[in-house]
């Protein structure tokens, strides 16, 4: 396994990862983030390309994991991005889309990194029940930028709030105070319409936010999705 610096800038940082990332590579090289230090640090913005990764097992995944959670307590983030069929067959499999930040290319990784917009997705809707998405930053300037139409109504048009909604919340980069009167909001217009949400994977950095709010066990926010679900049938 080879980690290699293609690039960096305040802004940026490129890194291209080439071999296997296997517990056999990593033992006889220890972690490939040496080989680029100083230049590259935890609180860097970085754009790790796959293409050339040829293979990877549970402590290639392991390494990939450990990189995420330094980044993100730097105060850095970290985009996997391009990995071949193989890879990607592997971190599907062990649903590692739900913790690490993947994109099917550098140019939606760089838009993941630089991106600084509120989306709103809606990734599935089968026996009731509408699972949707929310991304970016959940703040006051991104929600203004809504001013005449709440941007989840955006995708699931007023008579959805009546709806069971299952609300994921784990790639919200920045929650303010009006991010948490949104997120109220929708609990409030949902229970309204006769309709049922519940919110989860809100990163611990913006679930901190979220627990000093007083009333804020109301908007029932589960730790992750299994356990969203069951509250969701338990109502």
């Amino acid at each position: 396994m080879k980690l290699t610096l293609v690039s960096r800038t305040p802004d940026l940082t490129l890194l291209a990862c080439e071999g296997h990332i296997t517990q056999s590579t990593l033992n006889a090289a220890g972690d490939p983030f040496e080989a680029v230090k100083p230049q590259v640090t935890s609180a860097d913005s970085i754009l790790l390309d796959l293409s050339k990764t040829q293979f990877i097992d549970s402590s290639g995944v392991g390494w990939m994991l450990r990189c995420h959670k330094h980044c993100k307590q730097a105060g850095g983030r970290i985009v996997f991005h391009s990995a071949p069929p193989l890879v990607r067959q592997t971190l599907e499999l062990l649903q590692m889309g739900k913790v690490l930040h993947l994109a099917k290319d550098a140019k939606t990784g760089r838009g993941l990194l630089l991106d600084d917009h509120l989306h709103v997705q809606q990734v599935s809707s089968a026996n009731g029940l509408l699972r949707l998405r929310v991304a970016g930053f959940l703040a006051e300037a991104q929600l203004k930028a809504h001013p005449n139409q709440d941007p989840l109504e955006s995708v699931i048009q007023s008579a959805g709030y009546g709806q069971r909604l299952l609300i994921e919340l784990s790639q919200v980069a920045k929650l303010d105070s009006a991010g948490v009167d949104w997120l109220r909001r929708t609990h409030q217009r949902c229970q309204e319409a006769g309709g049922e949400v519940v919110f989860y994977g809100l990163p611990s950095a913006q679930r901190a936010i979220i627990d000093n709010v007083p009333g804020a066990d109301a908007m029932k926010i589960a730790d992750n999705e299994a356990d969203a679900a069951l509250q969701l049938r338990g109502r």
